[in-house]
């Protein structure tokens, strides 16, 4: 329900729908223009019916005076004559034909042409009415029930409704078509340009080969697409070749200062000396580190089908660094699942050696952390969990970034490349990767798709 919400709110649709309603107004305008026109013509119609007879009377009312008016008004009260009435106001007598038929008081005083309603057999009606004076005083009403004008109304209002509903319909119909269309054809380019976005460089729009406007923008995007790949490789090769042309020096630099430590005393120059081999040291595993970033991120060769057990890799991870953990006071705890995944082992304990050690650095002494492995709607979600100081939100996206380090974290040892590798990592395992809040601290998910997943191992 709230995916059908959403795509109501699509600007796509909101302009199909537009051209939708100006069609409908079109119509409703045109349909009233008809109407109005053939109510003119059916008013026309009405009043030369009403002269016609006017004239009729009156030359009966010259030729025979008021008594060959009276057996004229006589003579047509027959069915045939039931849409006209008449009344004659004579010498204080009245005749009405119909003789049922009864008119407003003061309208039989006023000369001259009126709308009115009166009561028939079948309700009340409209009709025109001519109250005509002759010079002897009498007063001599002629009228037609206005019929066609009703039927013309209820006409014009069936067919606007019929055929609103039908445009109503076909209109919103061909919104969402529309709307489905340029969708579709834009699904492609905007799945592209997300993976890209996430770091697959191969990423390439499917061209359609028609030349229209969507395959001129696919045709585009390829071509950003390929410079910026072009681009971040040379970026990668040159850093890789600065890292390795560097590590060799700085390897050299390190032995030669263990071989001068070991002559040395110890003593304040000792202890420069070791400074100085621990910075080296650091050096070397963020040129390490570098270079590893580099080359997984520049390798786009299939990852090896292995089946990897991740509730092993868990094990074997927490393990490792359960000695650090408890020298700081601090309680790793596991909760995992048995799930194999297809992907690159090393890699994958690459990742849960770097998270565990980065929610080890960052939480508090005598603080918990929480390593989860569990399956939901058929994916892997590995999980790690501190009561650190957190990340905030306007920074979750920057810290994957390479060398990026937060203020609050200038002080504690590492070089920036952790989470740049996991997430590497996780995009060679076309994983997912998001940060949460664990109140407090901050909660990092993995979520493996299920199409990584090959088998779930059940507990003996």
């Amino acid at each position: 329900m709230p995916a059908f919400f959403q795509r109501l709110r699509s600007p796509l649709l909101h302009l199909a729908l537009g051209y939708g309603a100006a069609f409908i107004v079109a119509f409703l305008l045109l349909g009233l223009a008809g109407y109005l026109t053939l109510s003119a013509i059916t008013e026309e119609a009405m009043t030369r019916e009403v002269r016609h007879d006017l004239v009729d009377l009156r030359q009966w009312q010259s030729d025979a005076g008021l008594a060959g008016l009276r057996e004229a008004l006589g003579d047509r009260d027959v069915p045939d004559n039931r849409d006209a009435f008449y009344r004659l106001e004579a010498r204080g007598k009245t005749l009405a034909v119909p003789a049922s038929l009864q008119l407003p008081p003061t309208l039989i005083k006023q000369v001259g042409w009126h709308d009115i309603e009166i009561e028939t057999a079948t309700g009340t009606r409209p009709a025109l009415v001519r109250v005509e004076l002759f010079r002897d005083g009498s007063r001599l009403i002629v009228g037609h029930v206005a019929w066609e004008r009703e039927r013309l109304d209820a006409a014009v209002m069936r067919g606007l409704g019929w055929g609103l509903s039908l445009l109503v319909s076909v209109a919103l119909g061909l919104a969402l078509v529309m709307s489905w269309a340029v969708a579709k054809a834009l699904a492609g380019p905007l799945a592209a340009a997300e993976r890209m976005a996430n770091g697959e460089l191969g990423t390439r729009v499917q061209s359609n080969g028609s030349g229209d406007s969507f395959d001129r923008l696919a045709q585009a995007l390829n071509g950003m697409f390929a410079r910026i790949q072009e681009l971040v490789g040379g970026i990668a090769h040159s850093t890789d070749a600065i890292a390795h042309d560097l590590r060799t020096p700085l390897t050299r630099l390190k032995t030669r200062l263990e071989q001068v430590r070991a002559n040395t005393p110890e003593g304040d120059a000792a202890q420069a000396l070791d400074a100085a081999m621990a910075e080296t040291d650091s050096l070397l595993n963020t040129f390490q580190a570098l270079l590893r970033l580099t080359r997984l991120e520049a390798d786009t060769r299939t990852l090896p089908v292995q089946r990897v057990d991740l509730a092993e890799l868990v094990g074997d991870a927490a393990e490792l660094f359960e000695a650090l953990a408890e020298s700081r006071q601090q309680t790793l705890r596991v909760t995992s699942v048995p799930a194999l995944i297809q992907g690159d082992r090393d890699q994958l304990f690459q990742l849960l050696v770097n998270l565990i050690d980065n929610a080890i650095k960052y939480s508090p002494e005598g603080s918990e952390i929480h390593v989860r492995l569990q399956l939901q709607g058929g994916h892997v979600l590995l999980s790690v969990s501190d009561t650190g100081p957190g990340i905030p939100v306007a920074n979750r996206e920057r810290v994957f970034d390479r060398f990026v380090r937060l203020e609050a974290h200038r002080g504690s040892p590492g070089n920036g490349l952790g989470l740049s590798l996991v997430r590497a990592i996780a995009l060679r395992h076309h994983a997912s990767l998001r940060l949460d809040d664990a109140r407090p601290g901050l909660k990092v998910t993995v979520d493996f798709p299920a199409a990584r997943i090959t088998a779930s191992i059940t507990d003996n």
